[in-house]
């Protein structure tokens, strides 16, 4: 609340700005106190990421302990941008806007990280 005044309107959400920051302090958080963040997955999760990638068969859908391999690979901060994607349905924009990167730069790390996943799921 102290720092309201600082906040700029940008064409995005307030809810973004507030985002960005609880994650900076969860991220502070983790790291003074040592602790590992879990992701908790279900069946809609694996449903956004097979939806996302319409050239796979319909039939084929990613099992669930390949996807928990794939994911054990990556690092907090990947884990944070698949989060915001697939499962908050968060856009490119407004993820940009919560991590401060380009919108651009927010579609080539997702890329990667999907291309990533599916090497090791391989």
């Amino acid at each position: 609340m102290i720092n309201l005044e600082k906040f700029e309107f940008r064409g995005l959400p307030f809810s973004s700005w507030l985002f960005r920051i609880s994650l900076n302090e969860l991220n502070l958080y983790f790291r003074e106190t040592k602790k590992r963040r879990s992701v908790s997955l279900d069946e809609n999760g694996l449903d956004y990421f097979n939806a996302e990638h319409p050239d796979d068969e319909e039939d084929q859908k990613i099992p669930m302990e390949y996807l928990i391999k794939a994911l054990n690979i990556l690092s907090e901060g990947e884990v944070t941008l698949l989060e915001m994607k697939y499962f908050e349905k968060r856009g490119h924009r407004e993820i940009s806007e919560i991590l401060g990167i380009t919108e651009s730069n927010a579609k080539v790390k997702l890329h990667r990280i999907i291309k990533k996943m599916r090497k090791a799921m391989a």
